[in-house]
């Protein structure tokens, strides 16, 4: 069977060329080698500013806990071994944690890729007051680099429905997009 998606989709074909391609590491006294992952999906504390009649985080226990000193420590710990970091929730909005850029920085100063999945709500105010989508176009290094937005609907009304969010909030992130696009 052909599988017609774009390479970015093929999630199985991109783990085994990752597998395939990568330095086989060893721990001290074990025989057995291991392969870091591909990616590190990272999910910092933060109460979603949303509530989507369809997410399944609302069933989730909600202990966010306060880890990113050590997360940061983490990231220098592991020198860059794993080269892709993703940063989205299942029931967390990364842009409401203070400590995102400092992750984003981190994760550039050792030559590693972002992935930053976000419903976009915040994404106008963070760029008016502290420059945030500029910043991250300055540290993106290549394409693989990105920010995936959430919009879930065709029309501020529709948007507005399903997220239990006043419409301004569609048409700021309308407006996200397009500065991104510039």
């Amino acid at each position: 069977m052909v599988d017609n998606r774009i390479k970015e989709y093929r999630y199985l074909d991109q783990l085994l060329e990752y597998i395939g391609s990568s330095k086989k590491r060893y721990i001290e006294g074990q025989e057995k080698s291991y392969i870091y992952p591909k990616q590190l999906e990272i999910h910092l504390p933060g109460s979603c500013n949303a509530n989507c009649k369809h997410c399944f985080g609302s069933l989730y226990k909600k202990e966010y806990g306060k880890w990113e000193t050590e997360g940061l420590s983490l990231l220098d710990n592991l020198n860059g071994s794993i080269k892709y970091h993703i940063y989205g929730g299942a029931y967390t909005e990364p842009t409401v944690n203070r400590y995102l850029t400092a992750f984003m920085a981190k994760t550039k100063l050792y030559g590693n890729n972002f992935g930053l999945h976000t419903n976009g709500i915040l994404l106008k105010d963070l760029e008016i007051k502290n420059g945030f989508l500029t910043n991250l176009y300055d540290i993106s290094t290549d394409k693989t680099d990105y920010i995936s937005i959430s919009l879930d609907a065709g029309s501020g009304n529709s948007w507005e429905h399903l997220k239990k969010r006043s419409s301004n909030n569609f048409y700021n992130i309308l407006w996200s997009i397009e500065k991104m696009a510039e």
